[in-house]
């Protein structure tokens, strides 16, 4: 009988480890000017819709009068929630719009740090969105052609 080890590729592979690999695997590429400015607006867009989804079942909830409306937006836009969701889906941009720059993702702590300087706070923002990437290959991968909004968030070809 033979003891040899089967095959690894032939042994079944745990869902949450691939997506997990996968997922760090995504975040070591590139992404240019024009994709990041794609990114940023589907984020907008999408974080819009479920501000605005979540005000309105906070409002009725509530019973709320319209006079109430500004302390709604106020709790909802400072909930903790809805600002790590936001931040769950701008960091994979901003770190991969850096890579691109091949910059370590790293440097968006300084990024958030400034945030909370106001006018200086533009400085970082504006070159992540202006400042041209690096045009031959570096550690991170080769430029980027254009890509779909698919392959921007990772989700396939």
């Amino acid at each position: 009988m033979d003891n040899a080890s089967p095959d690894s590729s032939t042994q079944p592979q745990d869902p949450i480890a691939s997506v997990g690999k996968s997922y760090l695997g995504f975040l070591k590429t590139r992404l240019g000017r024009l994709n990041y400015f794609l990114g940023g607006l589907l984020v907008g867009a999408l974080f819009y819709c479920f501000s605005t989804g979540l005000f309105v079942f906070v409002a009725t909830y509530r019973g709320a009068a319209p006079s109430d409306a500004t302390s709604i937006i106020t709790s909802i836009s400072n909930n903790p929630m809805v600002i790590g969701i936001y931040l769950l889906l701008t960091l994979p941009l901003a770190i991969r719009r850096l890579h691109d720059m091949n910059r370590s993702g790293w440097w968006l702590v300084l990024v958030y740090a400034l945030s909370f300087i106001p006018i200086i706070n533009l400085i970082p923002s504006l070159l992540l969105l202006f400042k041209k990437g690096t045009p031959t290959p570096n550690k991170y991968g080769s430029p980027n052609r254009n890509v779909s909004i698919k392959e921007i968030f990772g989700l396939g070809n």
